[in-house]
């Protein structure tokens, strides 16, 4: 799996990949000493990986995503500044949507990861 995200975020890519830690929380003593870039989304840590993310980065937030379920998000182009702190709003979640490339979710005994990838070939009227 790391080789595949490695891929996705080769350089030149514009993609930007996200991992929900649904473990740590703002304040967590654990986070001083983090060396991935996050944000923190209404008080959850999502690490952020840029395109040239190296195999080891990608390890570490596939670590810091693994607990009950991993969940990652892949995004064609950054979806906005990401900054340390975010508060989602309507705008945020659409354009989320609507830069997803691929999900990634691990199943609960880290034995398997599912990759999701809209149809890009259905008919957007909505």
């Amino acid at each position: 799996m790391t080789d595949h995200v490695v891929r996705l975020l080769a350089p030149g890519s514009g993609r930007v990949a996200l991992f929900e830690d649904q473990m740590a929380r703002l304040g967590d003593p654990s986070l001083e000493r983090e060396t991935l870039p996050y944000i923190i989304l209404d008080q959850t840590i999502v690490y952020v990986l840029r395109e040239g993310a190296s195999s080891e980065e990608i390890l570490d937030a596939f670590r810091g995503a693994a607990s009950y379920m991993m969940v990652g998000v892949i995004l064609d182009r950054p979806l906005i500044d990401l900054s340390r702190n975010l508060t989602p709003d309507q705008s945020w979640s659409t354009g989320l949507v609507d830069c997803t490339t691929e999900l990634l979710i691990g199943a609960y005994d880290n034995d398997g990861i599912l990759i999701w990838r809209p149809d890009t070939n259905r008919n957007n009227t909505d």
